[in-house]
């Protein structure tokens, strides 16, 4: 490896800062890929916050099957009301939705290693939801992943600042990025 490739791999890692784009028919598996990735790192001893989604309908993302789980502790609180309509629109439960930040934020302030939301969304994109927590998280200097859908991106863009390296929607590209965050705290 050359050693500008080096340098720029290096300097990517110091970002604390990723999200994982993906397009809008990736979502689930991004949801798998992040329910894996915090198994494994939780496994080795990462200390992980935040959100990640289980969808309880065979891996599509209809919103009757919508679980958030607080990662630092298992618990699991559905998100999304039932809506009696023909829409396709998921109707989001803001109490469960403020009960998953709640968590985590405890997470948080409990010395967590790392902090993954699983999807910066709307209420994310004007700034809600867990948007403060991310900013947190950043002062606190935790590294911080967050998944990112093309529909969202150009918020994110903006919320961000540009102070975040993109990771494509791979197992190891991702398990690197955080293994490499986690090795750097641990110095």
């Amino acid at each position: 490896m050359s050693s500008a490739l080096a340098e720029q791999e290096q300097s990517l890692t110091k970002l604390k800062l990723a999200a994982i784009r993906y397009a809008v028919d990736e979502g689930s598996a991004v949801d798998e890929l992040l329910v894996q990735l915090t198994q494994n790192l939780k496994a080795i001893g990462v200390r992980v916050c935040g959100a990640i989604q289980h969808n309880q309908n065979d891996g599509d993302r209809r919103c009757d099957g919508m679980e958030l789980e607080d990662p630092a502790t298992g618990r699991r609180v559905l998100i999304c009301e039932s809506v009696p309509t023909a829409r396709a629109d998921c109707r989001i439960d803001e109490s469960a939705l403020a009960e998953a930040i709640a968590w985590a934020d405890v997470g948080l302030r409990g010395g967590a290693d790392l902090l993954i939301v699983n999807k910066f969304g709307k209420r994310e994109a004007s700034g809600r939801g867990f948007t403060p927590i991310i900013g947190h998280a950043i002062e606190l200097g935790v590294p911080v992943l967050v998944g990112v859908g093309d529909r969202n991106a150009d918020a994110w863009n903006f919320v961000a600042e540009g102070r975040f390296v993109v990771l494509r929607p791979s197992h190891d590209i991702v398990t690197d990025w955080c293994l490499g965050n986690f090795a750097l705290q641990t110095k």
